[in-house]
C-alpha cells in the first residue's frame, strides 16, 4: 500500500467517495514525513494539517513494519482543549486504519489521555503494545523527569523508562509552552549524549507555525543546534491550489466602537453592554465572530451579556475560551459567537476547537476598546480560504 492510499483512508477518502469527492492526496511535506528520516523540528504553517501528518506517517511505518518507527508516540501538548481536540481526531483515524492493520496481524495502536482529572495509567502495563499517548504538558514532562503528577511515586521509574525508551515525541504548539520548551530540549540533549544510552532509541519533534531556533538554544543542546533537520512547506505545497487558496484568502480585522471610558464599575458595565450589542448587531450567521479582549473578568462578563441578549430571542451555541479551557451552552447552532482573551486563541492552536463548534468561511476579529489586538490575530489563516468583505471591513493579507 503506497502512502497516498494509506492517507486517504485516515482523511476520510471512504465517506468523501459516498459524496461524490475525490479522495483526499496528501501534502508533499506530509509524503516526506511518511518516507524520509524523522525530522527535528515541523516548521508549517496553520491549517495545512501538522497533527495528521505526523499521526499518519507514523502509523503507516507501524503498518509497513518500518525499523525506525516507534512503539509510542507521545503527544505533549500545552492546553487542555488541545488534548481533547487531538484525541477525538486521532481517535478517529485509528477507527478509519484498525481493518488494515487487522488484515497484517498487527495490534492496533490505543490512543491514552494524560491531563489533570483525567490520567489514565494502564497505558504502561503492556509496554510491548503500540500506544499514542495524548496529555498535557505538565502531566507528560512530569512523568519524563520521574517525578509523575497523579501517580503513585512506585510508578515513577516505569514511566521514565518508558518515556525514554522506543518513542517519538510531538511537541506541538510550542510557542505558548514555556519552560516546559527549554525542558524538552535538555532532555533531548540527554538521550543524545553518548554517557547515557537508552536501550531502544527515542527522539522529539517540535511542531510549530512560528518556530525560532534560538528557543531550543539551552546549554545542553546548543551543539546539537547546527546539526537539527528542520521541515518547512516545499515550493511544490506552496503552488498547490489548496495552499493558494489558503494563503490568498483575505483576514478581516475590525476594531470595536465600544470604549472604555474609566475603570469605575458604572463604566465598565456601560463599555461590555455596547459591544455585546455591536456583537451582535455585526455578527453574520455564515461564520462565528471571535472577540478577542485581555482579562478573563472581561471575557466573563462578555460572554454573559450575549448569552442574557440572545436567550429570549435566538437559538444559540455560545462559546467562551482562554488558555487552555472552554465553557458553552450547547443548544442548536444559529448563533456562534465566541469571546476569547489571548493569542493562544487567536492562534493555530484552536483552530480545530473552532470548527468543532461549526466554524463555517472566516472569522470577524475584533478588539476591545483600546486594548492592543494580538499579531497572529491578523495573520490567522481562513477556515478553507474564502470569505466575504462587509462595509468597514480591513482586508489583511
Amino acid at each position: 500500500m503506497t502512502f497516498d492510499e494509506f492517507f486517504a483512508v485516515v482523511a476520510g477518502g471512504a465517506e468523501r467517495a459516498l459524496d461524490g469527492a475525490a479522495p483526499p492526496a496528501p501534502y508533499a511535506y506530509q509524503r516526506q514525513l511518511a518516507s524520509e528520516a524523522w525530522p527535528d523540528m515541523l516548521d508549517i504553517p496553520t491549517g495545512m494539517g501538522k497533527t495528521v501528518a505526523i499521526t499518519a506517517a507514523w502509523l503507516y511505518r507501524r503498518l509497513e513494519r518500518d525499523e525506525p518507527a516507534p512503539r509510542r508516540l507521545v503527544w505533549c501538548l500545552p492546553m487542555r482543549v488541545l488534548v481533547e481536540q487531538t484525541r477525538s481526531n486521532v481517535e478517529t483515524w485509528l477507527e478509519r486504519v484498525a481493518p488494515l492493520f487487522h488484515e497484517r496481524g498487527i495490534i492496533v495502536p490505543r490512543v491514552w489521555v494524560l491531563m489533570g482529572g483525567e490520567a489514565q495509567h494502564d497505558w504502561a502495563d503492556r509496554p510491548e503494545d503500540p500506544a499514542v499517548l495524548i496529555g498535557t504538558q505538565d502531566m507528560v514532562l512530569s512523568r519524563a523527569l520521574m517525578r509523575g503528577y497523579g501517580a503513585s511515586r512506585y510508578r515513577w521509574p516505569v514511566d521514565f523508562a518508558l518515556l525514554h525508551n522506543d518513542a517519538l515525541w510531538v511537541f506541538d504548539e510550542v510557542q505558548p509552552m514555556g519552560a516546559g520548551l527549554s525542558t524538552s530540549a535538555r532532555l533531548e540533549a540527554f538521550r543524545r549524549h553518548p554517557g547515557l544510552p537508552t536501550v531502544l532509541p527515542s527522539r522529539t519533534i517540535w511542531s510549530s507555525a512560528t518556530l525560532h531556533s534560538k528557543w531550543f538554544d539551552t546549554v545542553d543542546f546548543r551543539a546539537h543546534l547546527p546539526g537539527c533537520r528542520v521541515l518547512q512547506m516545499p515550493e511544490e505545497d506552496r503552488q498547490d491550489a489548496r495552499v493558494q487558496k489558503r494563503f490568498s484568502a483575505p483576514k478581516h480585522v475590525v476594531a470595536a466602537q465600544a470604549r472604555l471610558a474609566g475603570s469605575r464599575k458604572a463604566e465598565v458595565k456601560a463599555c461590555i453592554d455596547l459591544l455585546v450589542a455591536e456583537v451582535v448587531d455585526t455578527h453574520r450567521g455564515d461564520a462565528p465572530t471571535l472577540v478577542i479582549v485581555n482579562r478573563v473578568a472581561r471575557a466573563q462578563d462578555v460572554f454573559r451579556g450575549l448569552r442574557t441578549r440572545l436567550q429570549s430571542t435566538h437559538r444559540q451555541t455560545t462559546v467562551l475560551l482562554w488558555a487552555g479551557r472552554r465553557w458553552h451552552v450547547p443548544t442548536p447552532a444559529l448563533f456562534s459567537p465566541r469571546a476569547g482573551l489571548d493569542a493562544r486563541l487567536a492562534s493555530g492552536g484552536l483552530a480545530g476547537a473552532s470548527r468543532r463548534y461549526g466554524a463555517a468561511r472566516h472569522a470577524r476579529e475584533r478588539r476591545f476598546g483600546s486594548e492592543r489586538l494580538p499579531d497572529c490575530s491578523a495573520s490567522r489563516q481562513g477556515a478553507n480560504g474564502s470569505s466575504r468583505a462587509t462595509r468597514g471591513d480591513r482586508a489583511v493579507r
